[in-house]
């Protein structure tokens, strides 16, 4: 898929992943799901119809990928009626020039921690993705900051970044 343009991002339909889960919980007894689709929140649309089915035919707690720079307050608030318990967000690094440059983030600081707002007002756990050995990152900065707001709610992971023969820079 990188480097290549392509138009849409495949999408499974809300009645094929409510089927799904609701197999999962009957056949195998479920009782939490993590939706680790980085495009979870994309379509607006999708969530709305999402979130009532669901709640009436699953009804068990998830947690799921949000992107700060399409967090709302109409689409937090369906996933918390949804019966979303948890949210990861990628966060990167602490330096907003090393996140955008170098991850293509194109997400502010601040629109992260008015993302952990969101979150945080409708009992949403917050989970953010953190990378420690960025280039040109500063492992105190990264370290001690605690991202003005972003942990408040919840809690960070951390992956160490290894850079590979070739990484083009």
């Amino acid at each position: 898929i990188y480097g290549q343009t392509w138009a849409k991002v495949r999408r499974r339909s809300v009645d094929n992943v409510i089927e799904e889960a609701q197999w999962l919980k009957v056949e195998h007894g479920a009782e939490f799901f993590y939706f680790a689709d980085d495009t979870f929140i994309i379509h607006p649309a999708w969530i709305e119809e999402f979130s009532t089915r669901y709640r009436k035919r699953v009804g068990v707690p998830f947690v799921c990928n949000v992107r700060a720079n399409l967090v709302t307050d109409d689409l937090i608030r369906l996933l918390r009626e949804a019966g979303c318990h948890s949210a990861c967000m990628g966060v990167e690094t602490a330096d907003d020039e090393i996140r955008n440059l170098l991850f293509k983030r194109r997400m502010s600081k601040e629109q992260m921690i008015e993302a952990a707002g969101v979150l945080h007002r409708y009992g949403i756990k917050l989970y953010t993705a953190n990378i420690l050995g960025v280039p040109n990152g500063s492992l105190d900065i990264d370290l001690a900051l605690d991202h003005r707001g972003l942990t408040e709610a919840g809690y960070r992971t951390i992956q160490q970044l290894l850079l590979a023969r070739g990484y083009a820079q």
